[in-house]
């Protein structure tokens, strides 16, 4: 009981009786892949043979190729998932890397702008200091020679004053004429004003420096680019027909990997294929798409009968399309 309910639900599903009729199924239909009950051969498969018991066809079934074929094609998916978790790994380790670099690629840029900015604003500011000392030793100079100048006419005035208070008419006369040639003489050499120069000191950014503070908002631009990938799901191509049953014993049907195969067929010029299957007995059925028709061959390529009774479409094959 334990085993029992360990088999999936989909397969618990599955009767042994026909759901149309009721009935207990008994043979199995090879040319629609379906088990049949007496009524479904009357009334559907009147004219599908061979017809096998269904106890014969299920007797191999655990070990038929259509299991080996499944379990090959799930090995193929597990691996092409394995693969996709591997590369997706990979990725998101890659990126991390990928992002520590450009993290160290920041802080690189960082650290040479900052030198680059350290390095001219030292030289700015050293040019600014060596104009400032000039100017201060130049004004220092106009300022003695200022002082010197007024000292002079201190003394002047100084003496004016004493000859207003203790100096006779005829000494103030005289010596103001004198007093007064030294006062004109000074006047007409300054042109009658006193001229000197006043400095400023200023500092007017680079317009390039200006611009990167105002046009540069970002480091870098991050982007990100996409790799399409594609894992296939099947190692190889198979140019077989796949096999649903389990062979007969002892009947090898004789079609070997080829793009073109001859049979004998009563169709004159080239005949379009769609579609084959190999039956249990090793009979090939070939589904061809002039008058959508259904022809079986014996196991060695001769042309048997043609298969009535079926509306034939387009069949699904493992290979690509071939001209016989």
């Amino acid at each position: 009981m334990e085993n029992y309910k360990k088999i999936p639900g989909s397969i618990i599903s599955i009767e042994n009786r026909c759901k149309k009729h009721g009935n207990k199924y008994e043979l199995y239909c090879s040319i629609h892949d379906v088990p049949c009950c007496i009524m479904c051969i009357r009334d559907d498969h009147s004219h599908c043979q061979p017809m096998r018991p269904i106890l014969e066809v299920t007797e191999h079934a655990k070990s038929s190729t259509a299991i080996a074929h499944i379990e090959r094609d799930l090995k193929y998916i597990d691996a092409a998932f394995e693969k996709m978790k591997s590369d997706i790994t990979n990725n998101i380790s890659d990126i991390d890397k990928q992002k520590r670099k450009c993290l160290s690629d920041i802080s690189t840029m960082r650290k040479l702008l900052n030198d680059h900015l350290d390095t001219i604003e030292k030289q700015t500011v050293e040019e600014m200091v060596s104009k400032e000392q000039n100017l201060q030793v130049k004004l220092k100079k106009v300022l003695v020679a200022m002082e010197t100048k007024r000292t002079d006419f201190d003394n002047i005035r100084q003496d004016v004053n004493k000859i207003k208070k203790y100096a006779s008419d005829l000494q103030t006369f005289i010596g103001v004429n004198e007093m007064t040639s030294v006062v004109d003489g000074e006047v007409k050499k300054q042109k009658g004003a006193f001229n000197y120069d006043l400095f400023e000191l200023k500092l007017d950014f680079s317009s390039e420096l200006e611009s990167f503070v105002k046009d540069v908002s970002k480091f870098g631009v991050v982007s990100v680019t996409k790799k399409h990938c594609s894992t296939s799901l099947v190692k190889e191509v198979e140019l077989q027909a796949q096999i649903l049953q389990e062979r007969k014993p002892g009947v090898t049907p004789q079609l070997t990997r080829k793009t073109t195969v001859a049979f004998q067929t009563k169709d004159k010029g080239h005949v379009r294929i769609t579609g084959c299957d190999i039956l249990p007995d090793g009979k090939l059925v070939i589904a061809v798409q002039k008058g959508k028709r259904l022809l079986m061959f014996s196991n060695n390529g001769n042309y048997e009968k043609k298969l009535s009774g079926f509306q034939v479409s387009r069949l699904r094959f493992h290979t690509q399309e071939k001209i016989l």
